[in-house]
């Protein structure tokens, strides 16, 4: 298991340690910024914007209003995160009658390069991380005042990869590093990973499965990366298995929409074939322009997190997961079809960790919306039948040795095909006369891998559980999933071009 937060992927947990030995004094005084600024900067000069800001926050949660406003404001997790976005929060009122922003202006005594900052790190984010005695919950505002650490974007990069500055109220700054947990309150500045910013280069753009749900804060417009970290939305739609993974309806290609309103019983043989019994449409050829793809992939229960997470002390503020899944079909009757897909993703992509508890006891698991979802082949069931099974494990390569996983996959043809033209759903009219193949697949993993099960997708599942209606436009369909009974993941057709 390699180590990133953000997130993703996914997510291992975020830990630091304090060295001490590196503390030293830190000044307020503003840095040199220039005569000008572009809201676009280089890496570097963001990094540093964010540790004159992680600087000048030691200083204002010195004031119990501030710190007061930071935690209600984590609490409200707009983003299904303790994330406080620094634009949506500037012009909230503290007790004497400042907002948030002026407090700071006035503390940092340069309005002109204060703005530089907060304007060209629209994304700035204060988050309240969960530490083993310090989380939102836990914070005693009247007494606990936190460091705060800036956190770089790409832990790993330059001569101080695994390290990172946090300031004080007295104006010390120590050095926190990613694998072990600090034992006193932390906060993080940073950028914030569920949303992006919408401008002139990509107004007409959208993130892969991006939640189209704009939101303007302090002038600046924003799009959640996707629906699910849109806390509203997710208020919104009934927790159950199917709401927990929806689409928004300019997501689905036509026909995806199309088997569901039609009421069709055999969904993807409309996606791929056009085929309707219902509406009268009884034979068709294959589409060119659909193909399978995983889109999400979810932890089913918080239980599974020791199963999958060897060592959750590790990466508190950083820190991947690495899953492979083999995706294996009976190609022709008489061979196989395998791929090998993965994907990485942050420990907090797929787990939370509740604020009331000790923070290695409780944990919740949510589904994980894959930034690019993965191609898999398109669904041809001359050629492939009606089965496709997924072997699915966590990568942990750095464990001596080899482990071998066996499975068997079954797949049913129909003889309902002639010269490419499919003739009903399914198997056709005479569903009885069909040929069922069984293969064995066995595959040499390195390492010690945490084993996930495998699970069977096959045609008659549907692609489309639910409609839900928001109003104002807003419409949604939820999507079915395939599960081991450790993990789920949704794979559904989606247009390649």
């Amino acid at each position: 298991m390699n180590t990133m937060y953000k997130r993703p992927v996914c997510l291992l947990l975020a830990s630091v340690l304090l060295i001490f030995s590196a503390c030293q004094r830190g000044s307020m005084e503003p840095v040199d910024f220039g005569q000008t600024q572009s809201v676009k900067v280089s890496a570097e000069v963001a990094e540093q914007y964010r540790i004159e800001f992680a600087k000048l926050m030691a200083k204002a949660v010195a004031r119990e209003d501030v710190r007061t406003l930071l935690k209600t404001e984590a609490k409200k997790q707009f983003d299904n995160d303790t994330d406080i976005l620094y634009q949506r929060t500037k012009n909230t009122k503290l007790e004497n009658g400042q907002t948030f922003e002026e407090a700071l202006i006035e503390l940092y005594g340069s309005q002109e390069n204060f703005n530089k900052i907060v304007n060209s790190l629209p994304l700035l984010t204060i988050f309240i991380p969960t530490l083993d005695k310090f989380s939102v919950d836990k914070w005693d505002i009247k007494t606990e005042l936190p460091q705060v650490a800036s956190y770089p974007n790409k832990i790993g990069d330059g001569k101080n990869q695994y390290t990172f500055p946090a300031f004080t109220q007295a104006g010390e700054s120590v050095l926190l590093q990613k694998h072990i947990k600090p034992t006193s309150a932390t906060i993080l500045i940073k950028d914030n990973e569920r949303l992006f910013v919408k401008n002139k280069d990509n107004q007409n753009a959208r993130l892969p499965f991006g939640a189209n749900r704009l939101i303007n804060e302090g002038g600046v417009t924003y799009d959640f990366i996707d629906a699910s970290f849109d806390a509203s939305f997710s208020k919104s739609v009934a927790n159950n298995k199917q709401a927990r993974i929806a689409r928004s309806a300019n997501e689905l290609g036509q026909e995806v929409k199309d088997s569901y309103e039609f009421g069709l019983q055999y969904q993807r043989d409309y996606i791929y074939y056009g085929i309707a019994p219902e509406r009268g449409v009884n034979t068709g050829t294959l589409r060119d322009n659909y193909y399978e793809y995983i889109t999400t992939f979810g932890v089913l229960s918080p239980a599974s997190f020791d199963h999958i997470v060897d060592d959750p002390t590790n990466d508190w503020g950083d820190g991947n997961l690495e899953f492979v899944i083999n995706v294996i079909a009976v190609d022709g009757k008489s061979a196989l079809n395998t791929q090998t897909k993965g994907f990485s993703c942050n420990l907090r992509d797929m787990f939370f960790f509740s604020g009331n508890k000790d923070s290695h006891q409780v944990y919740n698991s949510y589904t994980y919306f894959l930034p690019t979802p993965i191609e898999l082949f398109r669904w041809d069931m001359e050629r492939y039948g009606d089965a496709i099974k997924f072997l699915v494990y966590e990568s942990d390569p750095t464990t001596s040795g080899t482990t071998t996983y066996s499975t068997t996959t079954t797949s049913t043809y129909g003889f309902n095909f002639n010269i490419g033209v499919k003739d009903g759903p399914n198997f056709g009219i005479n569903a009885s006369n069909v040929d069922a193949r069984n293969h064995t697949y066995s595959v040499v993993v390195a390492g010690a891998p945490d084993y996930l099960y495998d699970a069977v997708l096959t045609w008659r599942d549907k692609v489309v559980t639910e409609k839900y209606d928001l109003g104002g436009g807003s419409v949604y369909y939820g999507i079915n999933d395939v599960q081991t009974g450790t993990v789920s993941m949704t794979v559904e057709p989606r247009r390649k071009f």
